[in-house]
């Protein structure tokens, strides 16, 4: 499940930072009260991408989801017994092990969509990973984050960056606002090591095609000998700095009238961030207003 994270890292929210963030792994995750935790969201459907990537939707058993702004995140978690506690350092108690992911499905759905990258030495991801269809989890019906368009004026040109999984948040804001005048003029750029790794490839192409104010810029970075992929290759920061980037969005960098989100590799994001900086753009924070909005997954 933006189940996320770009590229196969954890993600961690900055807060103290403040800068937002939707799905952490940390060594020993997230472990709620003793006691037995009712699940109340089931599998609906899943599809794998590779032997690392998967797309799953859920579903809550009763009602609908809560309603949540697109580039929020939710808590997802499954039970711990008693010798996985014993394994990961923590007291001998049934308990609940979470960790957040962003959203990728709109709000106006009754399912729930995440893209989940499997974090093989994590505490959360290798047990959700043997979840099929039918299988039941938690799911925290309170959505958080910051990570959304709220701030962004609706004549803005907003350029939208992703590497791995760091898509999940994007989908939510495309999938929402398609057919409304909320994005104004946008591109969103996804990075990814392997073609099959866009994940969501074949609709961005779809609203890129009907939406005249779309751009969509997929990327790979690897899989150079293996790969047809004919496209754009090279990372994020590369592109900017050659300017290929900007010339592909189909709009000027200008911060006067330009909002860019950054979402996976904090390297990336760092990067991106400090070229970005150069040109006059700010960081968005809670005291101060900007037009540079992060997210970082590791």
């Amino acid at each position: 499940m933006s189940i996320k994270l770009p590229g196969g890292m954890e993600r961690v929210r900055d807060s103290e930072r403040n800068l937002t963030s939707a799905a952490r792994e940390p060594s020993t995750g997230r472990l709620y009260g003793a006691g037995p935790v009712p699940f109340n969201a089931r599998i609906i459907e899943r599809r794998d991408l590779n032997d690392r990537l998967a797309i799953i939707r859920v579903k809550f058993e009763k009602g609908a989801p809560p309603h949540f702004e697109p580039g929020q995140y939710m808590d997802v978690g499954i039970v711990v017994h008693d010798a996985e506690r014993d394994s990961i350092g923590n007291s001998p108690h049934r308990n609940l092990l979470t960790r957040s992911y962003s959203i990728a499905s709109s709000p106006e759905r009754e399912v729930l969509e995440f893209y989940v990258s499997l974090v093989k030495r994590g505490i959360l991801t290798p047990r959700l990973w043997r979840l099929r269809k039918n299988d039941r989890l938690w799911v925290q019906p309170r959505p958080r984050g910051r990570f959304t368009l709220e701030p962004v004026p609706k004549e803005a040109d907003v350029l939208l960056i992703a590497t791995g999984t760091g898509i999940a948040p994007y989908i939510s804001m495309l999938r929402t606002y398609r057919r409304s005048n909320r994005l104004h003029r946008a591109a969103v750029v996804h990075s990814a090591r392997t073609p099959v790794e866009l994940g969501y490839h074949e609709e961005l192409r779809a609203m890129s095609k009907e939406q005249a104010g779309l751009r969509y810029i997929p990327t790979i970075t690897g899989d150079r000998e293996a790969s047809t992929w004919e496209g754009l290759r090279g990372r994020v920061q590369t592109l900017l700095e050659s300017g290929r980037l900007e010339a592909l969005s189909g709009f000027s960098l200008d911060p006067v009238r330009a909002h860019v989100f950054l979402c996976g590799n904090p390297k990336m994001v760092d990067n991106v961030s400090e070229n970005l900086e150069t040109r006059g753009f700010t960081p968005h924070t809670r005291m101060r207003a900007g037009n540079i909005h992060t997210e970082r997954y590791w």
